[in-house]
């Protein structure tokens, strides 16, 4: 059972790894791949549906 599992706790933490890398990059680095701070909880939030 716990094996059938772990795929399933990966996808549910991956949005929020993401997260915390966008968040890591500093805001040119952002601006350079389209995206601005404010933007990036609605970045993430698409892999969270």
């Amino acid at each position: 059972m716990l094996t059938s599992m772990t795929p399933a706790v990966h996808l549910w933490r991956e949005p929020r790894r993401a997260y915390q890398e966008l968040a890591a990059l500093d805001d040119r680095l952002l601006e350079d791949i389209g995206l601005c701070r404010h933007e990036l909880a609605e970045h993430c939030a698409r892999f969270w549906r």
